[in-house]
């Protein structure tokens, strides 16, 4: 068994496929009607992949672009002697594997309600339910994937911080709700995560934010970041004091005061700027989060 990109010479055992596999949905291949799309394969997706097994097509997957940041996934379709060994995952994951490879920041597909073991294995993926994003009257499920990276403090960097950073005082509770939400906002907004203002009420205060250091001048918050374990976690910078280096003396602090040997943080793709920044001090993409 073999997964390979799609070439001409697929074509007539691809429509014999896809045509068994629609009849066993209980619904028709159409390929010069709606379906047309298949007869241009290369020039509609971004990569289509067969699974194949002796000339054989024996699964499909597929990948679309809608925008800058955007990909659908297409196409998912596996002979059914072979569901529940794997492969559905593995046509899944090399689909995503795909699109996080090639700087997009999420995915997103549609489906239908009844085809259940296909909402499992998304939701098993990491996929979530979002609104209707396109006029598929077939359609009325809708998930979307957010793509994001696990990074590594691999490479050691010998600076002390300028800064010094004090443990979240509840004082600062709305000044803090303003900062975080506004850092985050127009991501959220990009992502199509919602609410696109993560804090909606006090009820986010409730734990104490004891993992939570702020960096503070007079009655400003400068920025902050949360130390988790392992983890370095939500460093934000106000955006009145973006572009003077207070994210990278932060995430010095972070480095010098989290108490854990291995160090990671984890980043939506979507966030270049901080991608970068992590890059530069000292830490490398080891993995999907």
């Amino acid at each position: 068994m073999e997964l390979v990109k799609y070439n001409g010479n697929l074509k007539s055992e691809l429509f014999r496929f896809t045509t068994e596999c629609f009849a066993e949905l209980g619904k028709s291949f159409e390929p010069y009607g709606r379906h047309s799309f298949y007869n241009e394969i290369d020039n509609y997706f971004e990569r289509f992949w067969c699974l194949v097994d002796e000339d054989k097509v024996k699964g499909t997957v597929a990948i679309a672009r809608l925008d800058d940041i955007t990909v659908e996934l297409k196409a998912l379709y596996l002979d059914s002697p072979l569901r529940g060994f794997g492969w559905g995952y593995k046509l899944l994951d090399e689909a995503v594997s795909f699109a996080r490879e090639n700087g997009f920041s999420r995915v997103v597909l549609d489906s239908m309600s009844h085809y259940k073991d296909a909402e499992r294995l998304y939701r098993h993926y990491g996929f979530t339910d979002i609104d209707r994003y396109n006029d598929n009257v077939h359609a009325n499920v809708f998930m979307q994937l957010i793509l994001a990276y696990t990074m590594e403090y691999k490479n050691p960097v010998d600076e002390s911080p300028s800064v010094r950073l004090i443990p979240f005082l509840p004082e600062y509770q709305e000044r803090y709700k303003e900062l975080y939400n506004d850092c985050y906002h127009e991501m959220r907004e990009a992502l199509n995560i919602k609410p696109y203002d993560y804090i909606q009420n006090d009820s986010f205060f409730d734990s104490g934010l004891k993992d939570v250091y702020i960096l503070i001048n007079g009655n400003d918050i400068i920025g902050s970041v949360a130390l988790k374990g392992e983890e370095i976690d939500d460093l934000i910078v106000n955006s009145k004091y973006q572009g003077r280096g207070y994210g990278r003396q932060i995430l010095l602090w972070a480095l010098e005061n989290i108490n854990s040997k291995r160090i990671i943080l984890r980043v939506a793709a979507w966030n270049k700027r901080a991608i970068s920044l992590y890059e530069k001090n000292g830490f490398e993409i080891v993995g999907k989060a």
